[in-house]
């Protein structure tokens, strides 16, 4: 799977998840309810993959906001240190 991932404020972005092979895109498809909360965590680990490719290793994914999902959403998301939620 491949990510673009835009930056829209200090703690927003944009994740788009792009498929570069057959499982990638079926894996996008969702069939119904039960299908997408059976595959939940697995998006989730991309969503957090793709906030930690973009901005490194200590940011951390809070949530999302659906907009395609799950193609595209937008995260919120903070980095470690910051003074956001105690880090």
């Amino acid at each position: 799977m491949k990510y673009d991932v835009r930056k829209i404020t200090k703690d927003k972005c944009e994740i788009r998840l792009m498929p570069d092979s057959n499982t990638d895109k079926l894996l996008l498809l969702i069939k119904d309810e039960n299908d997408k909360a059976v595959k939940a965590d697995t998006f989730e680990y991309h969503y957090q993959r793709a906030v930690t490719f973009k901005f490194g290793p200590k940011a951390h994914l809070l949530g999302i906001t659906e907009i395609n999902y799950p193609s595209e959403v937008i995260a919120d998301y903070v980095l470690e240190g910051s003074s956001i939620g105690g880090f």
